[in-house]
């Protein structure tokens, strides 16, 4: 989303530009961006100038709403071993307790305009029309550190 949320023109980025750019298999990016679809926070514009779009600024997209469709924040919030019989006094829940606490606010203050737009040279060729066919890096393409 933050690859989308870089793209400042609004114009539909494909799903293999992502891929490309964010390293992951397209298969996988496709499971994660129909979800996203399905639950409001995509848009998917088939077609020749088709592609993804966010359905709202990415300003009020907050991160602990997008961890919630794959992994619900609540889980975070539990025994830390796992132990559904858990009352609070495992040995580690007084130490997991603030750290879970500042992870999930994190996630809730952090939105999606907060995050690294991803690979910005892959995102402005993209939009410049010229990434070849496939959605592959530019010949010329180096990652940076």
């Amino acid at each position: 989303m933050g690859f989308i949320a870089a793209n400042q023109n609004r114009k539909p980025v494909l799903s293999k530009t992502i891929a490309a750019g964010a390293n992951i298999p397209q298969n996988f990016l496709s499971k994660i961006m129909n979800r996203l679809v399905q639950a409001g926070y995509l848009n998917s514009v088939r077609g020749t100038n088709g592609g993804f779009t966010l359905s709202r600024s990415a300003d009020t997209i907050s991160l602990r709403e997008i961890v919630d469709l794959f992994m619900p924040s609540d889980s975070f919030t539990g025994c830390f071993l796992g132990r559904p019989e858990c009352d609070g006094n495992c040995s580690l829940h007084d130490q997991w307790a603030p750290i879970a606490e500042r992870f999930l606010n994190l996630l809730e203050k952090t939105t999606v305009d907060h995050v690294n737009g991803g690979d910005n040279e892959l995102l402005r060729a993209h939009l410049a029309g010229s990434l070849p066919s496939g959605g592959q890096r530019p010949e010329n393409h180096t990652d940076s550190p």
